[in-house]
């Protein structure tokens, strides 16, 4: 009889994109327990934000590099912004948080 030991250590491909100034994107494939051919993605830019997605197959770094290039203008623009978050754009429904509302002009009810 034959003993096979699993490894509890997932199975991992990683993509590591580093500019001149230092900024890095990492890609990274990991292979979900169970499961044949299907991996979990996920993408991380300088700037702090992530992708994730999922992919079944066994051309896994196809889809790491599928995956960084479909991102690759918003890389583009966080590094224009020095890899800083984007600037959260102002809501004009949000909830003043205090300040009175804004009334009409003042009208002559006399006419």
């Amino acid at each position: 009889m034959v003993l096979t030991y699993r490894s509890t250590i997932a199975e991992k491909f990683k993509i590591i994109g580093e500019d001149s100034d230092g900024s890095r994107r990492v890609a990274v494939a990991t292979k979900l327990p169970g499961q044949y051919a299907r991996w979990g993605l996920e993408l991380q830019h300088p700037s702090g934000r992530t992708w994730r997605g999922d992919y079944t197959g066994t051309h896994i770094l196809d889809a790491l590099g599928e995956l960084l290039n479909s991102k690759e203008g918003e890389y583009k623009q966080s590094k224009n912004r020095g890899h800083r978050p984007e600037p959260k754009v102002f809501d004009h429904h949000r909830d003043p948080g205090g300040v009175a509302p804004i009334t009409g002009i003042p009208t002559n009810k006399t006419r």
